[in-house]
């Protein structure tokens, strides 16, 4: 038996300490880390409970967008770059 979730205090290489958190997916298994940004670990305590009362303790994957999906368009006509372009200079 374990906690819903648990809690690091991390140091940056800037010298800022932030308290991280891992969790539990469906399978049991320990998923994370992801930041709280909060400098304290009752603050983040805090807000993990309230993450864990919405449902949304673990983040949900997306799709990462491919940079073909991302530049889909983008030398149209009628793209706002292309216009932009087009009213200061030839775009070579």
């Amino acid at each position: 038996m374990h906690n819903d979730f648990t809690l690091f205090m991390r140091t940056y290489p800037n010298g800022t300490k932030v308290v991280i958190y891992h969790a539990y997916d469906t399978d049991d298994n320990r998923v994370g880390p992801w930041t709280t940004k909060c400098t304290t670990k009752t603050a983040a305590r805090n807000y993990c409970n309230k993450l864990l009362k919405a449902g949304l303790l673990i983040p949900s994957k997306t799709k990462p967008v491919t940079f073909g999906e991302y530049a889909v368009g983008f030398w149209d006509r009628n793209s706002e770059y292309v216009r932009r372009q087009d009213s200061r200079a030839d775009i070579t």
